[in-house]
Formats: C-alpha cells, structure tokens, sequence
C-alpha cells in the first residue's frame, strides 16, 4: 500500500516538474534591444542599420548612402534592424516601435520613421514587421488601400526577393534591404516637403502582375523583354527612362530578353557570374523569345572592377565567349562599352557610362545581324540535344555538330590504314612465304593413267550451334559543351 502511495506522489510530482520546465521555455521571450547599447550599427541623421551578427562590413555603407538617398527624397526618417535572434512577430514589432522612436525623437521637424524589422533567424517563421510613424503613417494610403495592405505588399515583396537569391547572407541581405527601400519609394503617394506642403507623386499601376512597379522614383524596372536595375544610382530619371527605351527596342529587334544590373554593391566574381547566369535563365524561362542576355556593369566604386555578360540559349549562338577564335564576340563586345567605363575605383562620369551602354547596345545588334557562329552548339537543359547553327538556321540533333567529329572520324580512318600497313610489312618480314607447288610435279605424265575416280567419305560429322534468341542492346554516353549558354567577363 505504501509503494503505491509513494509511486503515486513520485508520479505527481515528476508532472508537476516537466510541465514548469516546458512552460518555462514556452514563455521564454528574446531580451529587449537597448539601442543606446548598440556597437557596430549605423546611423546617420535620416537612417539606421544594424545587423545583429555583423554581416554588412562590406555594403554596410554602400546601403548607408542608398538609404539616406531614400529618406531625403521621401522627406522621413528610414531605419532598419537585421534579427538573428529568434522573436515573435509581437516581440519584433517592439524592437521596430523603439527603432522608430529613437529616430523620431532625434528629429526636429517631426518627419515620421519608415522602419522594418528583417527577420534571419533561419527557423522558417517569417517575424518581417514594417512600422509607419508620423507623417509616414498615410504615406502609402490611396483610393482602395490603406497604409497596412501596402506595407503587407512590400513585406511579401522583400521576402520573395529574399526566397529568390542565391548567394552568400550577406549579399542576400544587401539585396532585401535594396528591395526595401525600392519598394517605399514606389508605393510612396504621399511626400512632406521640406517648406511642409504635401505634394502628389504621379500615380501609377500597381499590379502584382509587374514586379517591382514601375514609377518615376524606382531604379528597378522589370517589363516585356526588359529588367533594369541602376543599383549604383548613376543616372537620373531622364536617363534611366531613355536606357530603358533603347533597351527596350534592341530586345524587340533581336528578339531576346536583355537584362541590365549596374551593380552599386561589392561581390565577389563568383556571386557576379551567378547572379548573371541564374538570372539569365530565369528571363528566358519567363518570357516568350528564346533567348536572354545578362549584362552586369561593376560600380561599387572599388578597385578591380568586374563587368560580365551571360547569354542563354538561342542568344548564345549570336553572343559566344568562346569560338575557337582571337577574340569572341564577348571580348569585342565588353571591350567596346568599356572604352566609355572608368577604372574601377575611379569616379564614374555618367553621360560616359549611358554612351558605353548606348554602345553595348548597338553591338548586340551588329552581331545579330552579322548571323549565328556555325558549329557552335549549346545543351538543351530540358530534351538534353544538341542545339546549334548549320548554314544560318538552329538545327536539334542527337549529335553534336559535324565539326566536333568528323575530323576525328577522317583521323581515325588514318590511323587505321596507317597501323593496318605497319602489321602487313611486319608479318611479310617476318616469315617467307613460299608459292605452292601443283601435285602434278609427283607424278609422270608418260607412265600414269587414270581410269577411274571416286569420293569415299570415311566418317560423319555434324556441329550443332544453338542460336541465342534474347537480344540486348548497350550504350552510354555523356553531354559536352555548354548546357543552356554561356558568359565572359572583363576586369577594369
């Protein structure tokens, strides 16, 4: 009776212990942030950055510079805080609400704070919060939707930039907070001005439909057979809208998809070239011509700069790196822009740069005029044949062009003869044949006489073969070249 009592009170008790050990952890929340304690953030007097594990040393104030950009012609104060730690979404809305009142309360003229909350905590549960203060609070109201339905938008926005890029967390987040401040500035209706009258920005579409949108204040366009993303901030709207236009009609005339990055931010060779290549394949994947070409200019202001140019499918046959020739038509191509580009590290000239891309352009069309490079071939990614030029039309085999194998059929025919001639010498040498004699020499033509003949068969003999009826057939083989296109690059 007393073991049952004391397993009943030793069950009890054991309850009681994990249900506080589970509800300790339950209720668990993340330490408030204290900005005044804050190393390593930056801040400026119309923004703030801070990444909890550090990871924007390197575009830390390349995105500085973007952001205070946005905040002035906005008229508002922008903040941003990269989580790592793990936080609820209720949790990071109050780090947002102390970001914003931080920067409100160092604002004289009461401009309002834009400020978001990225959330990196890799556990799949996506804690983005976006808080308008002030002024902001209607800065993206307009006839049908409120401040929260558009802020929702440009978190979907972010996060879908986020879920789409492929490179290391720091690129990733450079290219979220890019997204960011693209995106307020496109949904901005309403600005403060600096003399306090409200001013309308021209209103545009905002389908979903088209992303990002496409207002005079965004430096991302993506329509029809064009993107373009003046990540550097070189051109003024003027400029940009005339680059969109001819990029627009060169991509009409050549029929491909062509994509313009001018790249604002310091990556690696590596990050660059894939950036181009997926993106190229995923314009080409997108749009109806059969065919993009990627084009990322370097100017992050550093030294060593690296443009690179990536053309998928059809494209490829018009824009080679690699022809088997001097220079491919990429060299000519990259040569040609950057007779107009500064060294890297060198201040860029703006009018310089649209007239190297004014270039770029024209030497697409050239090429495509010029015609396809016979012989070369690309994979299919998808049927796995080979896709190549023959006499001016796209031809799909099984087989690779002639010219990969057709001299090595004719040297192989050579070196079989050759080899051929050398065994036949060998053996002749080697053993000497001598012509063989008639019986007729055995016997004498006066003193024998045939009379009779016959064949006498002494023995049978039968060989039996049996004929096998299963038929198998073998064979393996293996793709060369290059699957879907191909790119080169140039250092300044």
């Amino acid at each position: 009776m007393m073991n049952k009592r004391f397993l009943l009170h030793l069950t009890v008790l054991c309850s009681l212990v994990v249900s506080f050990v589970i509800g300790g952890f339950s209720v668990q929340a993340a330490e408030p942030v204290d900005y005044f304690k804050i190393s390593g953030c930056y801040k400026g007097d119309t923004y703030f950055l801070y990444d909890e594990n550090a990871l924007l040393t390197e575009n830390g104030s390349t995105l500085c510079s973007q952001m205070d950009e946005a905040a002035r012609s906005l008229n508002c104060n922008i903040g941003v805080f990269v989580g790592h730690i793990h936080r609820t979404k209720e949790e990071a809305a109050e780090v947002v609400a102390n970001g914003a009142a931080l920067l409100d309360s160092e604002d004289k003229d009461d401009r309002g704070t834009i400020f978001l909350y990225l959330d990196f905590d890799n556990t799949g549960t996506d804690a983005d919060v976006i808080q308008c203060t002030g002024q902001t609070s209607v800065i993206f109201e307009e006839d049908g939707n409120t401040n929260e339905e558009i802020i929702q938008r440009i978190l979907d926005s972010i996060r879908e930039r986020i879920n789409q890029f492929y490179a290391s967390e720091s690129d990733v987040i450079t290219a979220a907070v890019i997204r960011f401040l693209t995106q307020i500035r496109s949904y901005a209706v309403t600005v403060l001005p600096a003399d306090e009258s409200i001013v309308s920005v021209p209103e545009e579409s905002y389908s979903s439909d088209i992303e990002p949108h496409n207002t005079p204040m965004t430096r991302e366009y993506q329509e029809g057979p064009v993107f373009f993303f003046d990540e550097a901030g070189l051109f003024d709207e003027t400029t940009r809208q005339e680059l969109i236009r001819v990029l627009a009609s060169t991509a009409d005339t050549l029929g491909f998809h062509l994509s313009l990055y001018i790249g604002g931010v310091s990556r690696s060779d590596s990050t660059i070239e894939r950036m181009a290549r997926e993106g190229a394949s995923r314009f080409a994947a997108q749009s109806s011509s059969n065919g993009a070409v990627y084009l990322y200019v370097d100017f992050d202001g550093k030294a060593n700069a690296y443009d690179y140019l990536f053309a998928v499918n059809n494209a490829y046959l018009y824009y080679p790196y690699d022809d088997n020739r001097s220079h491919s038509r990429v060299d000519t191509i990259l040569y040609a822009m950057e007779d107009y580009f500064p060294a890297g590290g060198k201040p860029a000239d703006p009018a310089k740069v649209r007239e190297g891309l004014l270039v770029y352009c024209r030497q697409l069309l050239d090429f495509k005029e010029a015609g396809m490079v016979d012989g070369l071939y690309y994979i299919d990614a998808d049927t796995g044949e080979y896709v190549y030029a023959s006499h001016g039309s796209i031809t799909r085999s099984t087989m690779k062009p002639y010219r990969y194998w057709f001299w090595f059929l004719l040297l192989g025919v050579a070196v079989g003869i050759i080899i051929a001639l050398i065994v036949r010498w060998a053996i002749k040498k080697h053993y000497r044949f001598k012509t063989a004699e008639s019986a007729s020499v055995y016997t004498s033509h006066e003193t024998t006489r045939m009379i009779e003949s016959s064949d006498v068969f002494l023995g049978t003999r039968v060989s039996k073969v049996r004929i096998n009826t299963n038929h198998s057939h073998g064979g393996g083989g293996h793709h060369g070249g290059h699957v879907g296109g191909g790119g080169g690059g140039h250092h300044r």
